[in-house]
C-alpha cells in the first residue's frame, strides 16, 4: 500500500495512456451556448458615416469584449454582442454605408434585405469579421475547433468562459463527480493575415471517490500564433503553433518540464461569400494537429515518491500503487502520449431580425494517442474474470481500442 498522500494542489484534464475500467471515455457532450449579436442600426452608422472617423468601442454583455480600430477612410460604428460574446467596433465601409443612409436595412448572411441601383444585395465581409469570437484556448473560432483566418486587421478580442460537469459514477462506481472551471482568453489580430492568441484557464475538480477529493488547477497558460491566407473568398487556409505553459503539481508556478506544443493545419470556409445569390449562412471548419503532450513529466516526482515509500514493492515494471489515479489523472490533465487531434466544427451566423444574429455550433473533436514517450501500460488482470482489469485498477488503450479515444462533440 501507498504511504504517501496525493497532491492537494493540482492541475488540468486527462485521458492518458491508462484507461479507467469504468470509462470510456468515448463521445461527451459539451455544453455550448448560442452567441446572440446585437449590432448597431443601419442608420446610426449611415450618420457616423457622413460625419465622424475614429476609433470605436463596444460594451459587452455576457463574457466578451471586443474592441477594434477602424482602417483609414472608413466610418466607425458601434456593434454590441448579447449571449457570451460581445464585439464593437467598426461599422461599414463607405460604400455600404452610402447605400444605408436611406434608412435601408444591410443584407448579411444571404439575406437581400438591401440592394444597390443594380439590384445587387448589399454584402459587407468586413463587418462580419467583428462577430468573430475566441475559442477557449483564445484563438479565432467556434467552442474548441478554431478558423483558420481571423477578425479584422486591427482587431482585438477578450474573452471570458466558464464550463461544469456533474456526474454521479462516472469514473468510479458510486463515486460523485464534479467540476467547474473558466479561461480568460484574448485574441489580437496585428496584420491582414496573422492573429496572436493566449489565454489562462482555471479548474477545480471533485471526486468523493478520493482522498483528498478535491483538485485545483490554478494559472495553466496557453500561448499562439497563427498565419493564413485567403484562397478563395470563401476559403482560407492556415496554420498555428500552439505552446501549453502548465502549473506545477503540488506546488505554485509554472513547470517548464510540462510544457507541451502543438502543430495545427487549419481549413475553414465561409459559405456566406460565395458569389451572387449562392451564399448561404454557414461556416465550416477543420484542424489538424499534433500535440507534443509532456503533461506526464508533471508528476514522475510524485510516483518516484510513492514508489519509494512502498513497503515491499514489485520491480518497477511490475508494479502500479504508486501511479497517479484515474481520479488524479483526469482532475491533473495528465497525458501518458502524445495525440494527433481531429476538429470538425459548423457554425450557422443566422440572421433572426435587423441586427440580431444567433450562431448555433455543431463540433467533434478526437484525439489519436501516440506513443511518443514509450509508455509501458501495466494491465492487472481481474481473477473472476482475466479479460477484465483489477477492481479499481485502470484498462490499457490497446486492449480498449478506439472506444477509449478522448471524443467530444
Amino acid at each position: 500500500m501507498s504511504a504517501t498522500t496525493p497532491p492537494s494542489t493540482t492541475h488540468g484534464r486527462s485521458t492518458g495512456f491508462r484507461v479507467p475500467r469504468n470509462v470510456i471515455p468515448g463521445p461527451a457532450i459539451v455544453l455550448a451556448w448560442a452567441l446572440l449579436h446585437l449590432v448597431s442600426p443601419g442608420e446610426s452608422m449611415a450618420q457616423d458615416a457622413a460625419g465622424d472617423t475614429g476609433a470605436a468601442s463596444n460594451a459587452s454583455a455576457g463574457g466578451t469584449l471586443e474592441l477594434e480600430l477602424p482602417p483609414s477612410e472608413e466610418e466607425s460604428g458601434a456593434e454590441a454582442t448579447l449571449g457570451g460574446e460581445a464585439s464593437a467596433g467598426d461599422g461599414t465601409n463607405g460604400e455600404a454605408g452610402a447605400a444605408n443612409q436611406g434608412g435601408s436595412p444591410e443584407a448579411e448572411d444571404g439575406h437581400p434585405d438591401a440592394a444597390s441601383p443594380a439590384g445587387a444585395p448589399v454584402v459587407d465581409p468586413w463587418e462580419r469579421k467583428f462577430r468573430y469570437h475566441n475559442t477557449l484556448l483564445g484563438s479565432v473560432g467556434g467552442f474548441r475547433v478554431i478558423d483558420a483566418g481571423s477578425g479584422a486587421e486591427g482587431s482585438f478580442r477578450l474573452q471570458l468562459h466558464t464550463e461544469f460537469f456533474f456526474s454521479d459514477g462516472f469514473l468510479n462506481t458510486s463515486d460523485d463527480q464534479g467540476s467547474i472551471g473558466g479561461a480568460l482568453s484574448l485574441s489580437v489580430t496585428p496584420l491582414s493575415f496573422l492573429e496572436i492568441f493566449a489565454s489562462i484557464t482555471t479548474r477545480a475538480n471533485s471526486n468523493t471517490s478520493e482522498q483528498p477529493n478535491l483538485f485545483q488547477v490554478l494559472g495553466d497558460t496557453f500561448l499562439g500564433i497563427k498565419g493564413f491566407y485567403s484562397v478563395l473568398p470563401w476559403l482560407t487556409v492556415g496554420g498555428d503553433v500552439e505552446v501549453a505553459l502548465l502549473n506545477s503539481v503540488g506546488d505554485i508556478g509554472l513547470s517548464f518540464d510540462g510544457t507541451g506544443v502543438g502543430l495545427r493545419g487549419n481549413v475553414s470556409a465561409d459559405f456566406r461569400e460565395l458569389q451572387g445569390k449562392n451564399g448561404f449562412p454557414l461556416i465550416s471548419r477543420l484542424n489538424l494537429q499534433y500535440y507534443f503532450d509532456n503533461s506526464s513529466n508533471l508528476i514522475s516526482g510524485t510516483e518516484d515518491a510513492r514508489y519509494a515509500a512502498l513497503a515491499n514493492p514489485a520491480p518497477r515494471a511490475d508494479e502500479n500503487r504508486h501511479l497517479l489515479s484515474r481520479v488524479e489523472r483526469f482532475a491533473l490533465q495528465i497525458n501518458r502520449t502524445d495525440f494527433v487531434n481531429i476538429g470538425l466544427g459548423f457554425e450557422a451566423p443566422l440572421r433572426i431580425r435587423q441586427d440580431f444574429f444567433i450562431h448555433p455550433l455543431l463540433e467533434w473533436t478526437w484525439g489519436i494517442p501516440v506513443n511518443r514517450q514509450g509508455y509501458d501500460c501495466l494491465f492487472v488482470p481481474d481473477p473472476a474474470a482475466p479479460s477484465r482489469p483489477a477492481p479499481g485498477d485502470d484498462s490499457c488503450l490497446d486492449r480498449e481500442g478506439l472506444s477509449a479515444f478522448p471524443m467530444d462533440i
